[in-house]
């Protein structure tokens, strides 16, 4: 009788993870070492080493594989990494969530942004938020809209503000907030300064930050829109520093959002075109994974986002 009982105890707790034990694998998984994971949170490598082998005894298949890099992440470790991130970050919103109740805003919030959708409005928003929640953190993160739906996904973002809103976002509510204009810009001295229609400019090297690939950027809507093949030569460049210096030392003809040409000092450096095409705008968009889940400090930040981006 008494092996029994101990029996059916082992099988009611068999199969428990605990949340110390994700935190402990995700610290591996980050670090790629075990003396790093402990020295990151201040235990002895063996307390790390157990834990390891409690979760991978609890879920009975192995998670991490060490090789001469590290630690590698086995196919059941990866789906684990991603489930293990997302509710470590739902624990972080829910003690949030329970300071705000308290009647105080704590926490981090971590938010990210796409290149285009980083306006001054942006900036307005998040200083008005700073100057009443002082004691919140805040990290932003700039990606492509493709990168952050992912990282949204897996928790590691509270919300994003993208310029487009991605093909895949299956699942993912989306606010639209606004709609930026596109311009082709060239250089002061470009020798297509004065053209009016895209037929002028066909021929010349253009830049874009986009993927060539990106069936929703501006450059390939607006080639489609007039029927056209993209131009046979095409720079990609995701770094806005240096795609600014590819346009303003060449000829090349790159895409932008209105916006920067509203500072005096951009419109020395590059100057738009007026064709008679139109060229469509990119929607600036609020996702999330869920808004009803947001944290107490995200909903707060969003709010004063939201009355930036709203028509005075």
């Amino acid at each position: 009788m008494e092996t029994g009982i101990k029996h059916s105890n082992s099988v009611e707790t068999a199969g428990i993870m605990k949340l110390n034990q994700l935190r402990t694998f995700l610290a591996v998984v980050e670090t790629g070492n075990i003396n790093r994971a402990a020295d990151r949170l201040n235990l002895t490598q063996s307390a790390v080493s157990k834990s390891l082998r409690e979760l991978e005894a609890d879920l009975e298949a192995p998670l991490l594989v060490r090789n001469v890099q590290g630690m590698t992440l086995t196919e059941a470790g990866a789906a684990i990494a991603d489930r293990a991130r997302l509710i470590n970050a739902e624990v972080a919103r829910a003690r949030q969530d329970i300071a705000a109740i308290k009647g105080r805003l704590t926490g981090e919030l971590r938010i990210g942004v796409s290149p285009v959708a980083a306006t001054a409005g942006l900036a307005k928003a998040i200083l008005e938020f700073r100057k009443r929640n002082a004691d919140v953190q805040i990290s932003i993160r700039e990606e492509r809209p493709s990168k952050l739906l992912a990282l949204m996904r897996d928790g590691t973002l509270d919300f994003a503000l993208s310029s487009e809103m991605p093909m895949e976002s299956a699942g993912c509510a989306a606010i639209r907030l606004s709609t930026v204009t596109t311009v082709i810009g060239v250089r002061a001295s470009h020798p297509a300064l004065n053209a009016t229609r895209l037929e002028e400019i066909l021929h010349f090297e253009w830049i874009t930050p986009d993927p060539l690939d990106d069936e929703t950027a501006p450059l390939s809507r607006f080639f489609e829109m007039q029927g056209r093949p993209l131009p046979e030569r095409i720079i990609h460049c995701a770094s806005i520093g240096l795609y600014l210096e590819l346009a303003r030392n060449s000829n090349a003809i790159s895409i932008w959002s209105a916006t920067p040409f509203n500072l005096a000092a951009f419109r020395q450096i590059l100057s738009p075109l007026t064709l008679s095409e139109s060229i469509p705008g990119r929607n600036i968009c609020l996702l999330s994974r869920d808004f009803y889940l947001l944290s107490q400090p995200a909903r707060a930040l969003m709010k004063e986002i939201q009355a930036a981006f709203s028509p005075s």
